[in-house]
């Protein structure tokens, strides 16, 4: 028997701290906005994986990012409510992507010896 391909249980439930706490929910009916009673029904719904959850309602995108404090809360949610049935349409879920810390090391700006390159220059050097 081969055991190397085996994990730790251990180790997968660190490797959780890698997935993203978010989920973001499209195609929400567009009265569900205008409707403070809609819109806390809605919350509801995802406030049952975890009682400390925010939400960022972006009605110009009609869609909802609702912010969890653990990955497994987000992971039950994306899950159990993709392609519910609520208020007229049936809502999607996505996980949200985490920001990966961007280097900066290419955008920089030339060297002000090599400035004088750039077309269209902008002072002789």
């Amino acid at each position: 028997a081969d055991f190397e391909n085996e994990s730790d249980p251990q180790e997968e439930v660190n490797d959780l701290d890698d997935l993203p706490k978010s989920v973001i929910v499209t195609n929400i009916h567009s009265e569900v906005f205008a409707d403070e009673k809609l819109k806390k029904e809605l919350e509801d719904l995802f406030r049952t994986f975890s009682e400390n959850t925010t939400f960022q309602w972006l009605r110009s995108f009609r869609r909802l990012r609702v912010n969890y404090d653990s990955p497994l809360a987000a992971a039950n949610a994306r899950v159990q409510l993709h392609l519910l049935q609520f208020y007229n349409s049936c809502i999607n879920c996505y996980f949200a992507q985490p920001m990966t810390p961007i280097s900066y090391t290419n955008l920089r700006p030339p060297a002000p010896v090599k400035q004088f390159l750039i077309s269209p220059p902008s002072s002789p050097p």
